[in-house]
């Protein structure tokens, strides 16, 4: 698992973890010279600030204003949950790595954990009582081939209804045409109780191992965001984010135009609200550099995004907006440490 925040675009994992051949294209623009209105919002850092912590990253906020993520330092990768000025650490017992995602209002969270000795994700529910439940998906794959396997729960509403994703693979010495390949497919899921697979159609089967599906976030009216990777019509890889709601009803794409559509570029909506306001960000897969989003309810083409863009920050990455339209995420200086950020409308 890296050491960052677990939502991405799906191209890395696809060009990379599936041994995608890539072909070099000019691109015509990239985050570096292309930005949107800068939004209006005030930055606040947020830091763990115990001796030997390595980066903070900030994932979830809830409608009260209470903050999840995760930190790093030589003992491992831990959760927090910040209610104000009090910071609680969370270690899921016998894990090396515990990341928390997203908090609803009721103060339960969701993460992953990987235990000692293990490469493998885990999902997990815990309320503000401290009840523990585990979240892995009986389909995903659970051997050590991969260190990205497992069940990624996203995000939470406050019925309690879980979105995320998780992998499947093939066996070993399984092929592609007559050429060996590693059939590994991701898959959203959505669960309350019972784990139910979405994904859009034609897009993650088996049949095709270079596409996938993730859902990263869950309103209170139930519509789903996420993104997909599937092959057009030349097969080339595309990979636009999408809103639907959890019936599966409404299903609309969003492509950020600014971009080349290709294996390296990705459109991720990271959070929904329930005002239908959409955080998220273009993410270069084949490169470190993302362009952060706003983009308000009903604007399919960019028309009227605005740019999250900490000062000083070289990458910037959102994760979530809840109904005041408070952002969090996080930014990475020019030393390359990872900074949780919370940034507040003016």
């Amino acid at each position: 698992m890296r050491s960052s925040r677990i939502r991405r675009g799906l191209s890395m994992i696809a060009a990379v973890g599936l041994g995608v051949a890539l072909t070099t294209t000019a691109q015509a623009a990239t985050p570096d010279d292309m930005h949107y209105p800068a939004a209006s919002v005030a930055y606040e850092t947020f830091d763990i600030g115990s001796r030997g912590v390595q980066y903070t990253h900030v994932n979830g906020i809830n409608n009260n204003g209470v903050i999840v993520g995760d930190y790093g330092d030589r003992q491992g990768q831990h959760g927090f949950v910040k209610d104000g000025e009090s910071v609680s650490v969370i270690n899921v017992p016998g894990a090396k790595r515990t990341i928390l995602t997203s908090v609803n209002d009721a103060g339960t969270v969701v993460g992953v954990y990987v235990t000692a000795g293990s490469s493998i994700q885990h999902g997990f529910m815990q309320s503000a009582s401290g009840e523990f439940t585990a979240l892995d998906e009986p389909l995903a794959a659970s051997t050590e081939r991969r260190d990205y396997w497992g069940t990624v729960p996203e995000g939470i509403n406050n019925a309690g209804v879980v979105v995320g994703y998780y992998f499947t693979t093939s066996p070993r010495g399984a092929t592609c045409g007559d050429k060996p390949c590693d059939k590994t497919v991701s898959h959203g899921f959505s669960w309350n109780g019972d784990f139910t697979t979405y994904d859009p159609p034609d897009v993650s089967t088996e049949d095709n191992p270079r596409t996938g599906t993730r859902l990263f976030d869950i309103n209170n009216d139930n519509v789903v965001v996420g993104s997909y990777l599937y092959l057009d019509s030349e097969q080339v890889g595309v990979t636009p984010g999408f809103r639907v709601l959890l019936s599966g009803e409404g299903f609309t794409t969003y492509i950020d135009p600014g971009f080349p559509a290709n294996w390296c570029w990705s459109t991720t909506p990271s959070s929904i609200n329930d005002s239908g306001t959409i955080a998220g960000l273009t993410v270069n897969g084949c490169g470190m550099s993302d362009l952060a989003w706003l983009l308000p309810a009903g604007d399919t083409t960019f028309a009227t995004a605005t740019e999250v863009d900490p000062p000083s920050s070289i990458y910037t990455e959102v994760c979530d907006i809840n109904n005041t339209g408070v952002v969090v995420g996080s930014w990475t200086d020019s030393d390359g440490r990872a900074h949780g950020f919370i940034a507040t409308p003016l």
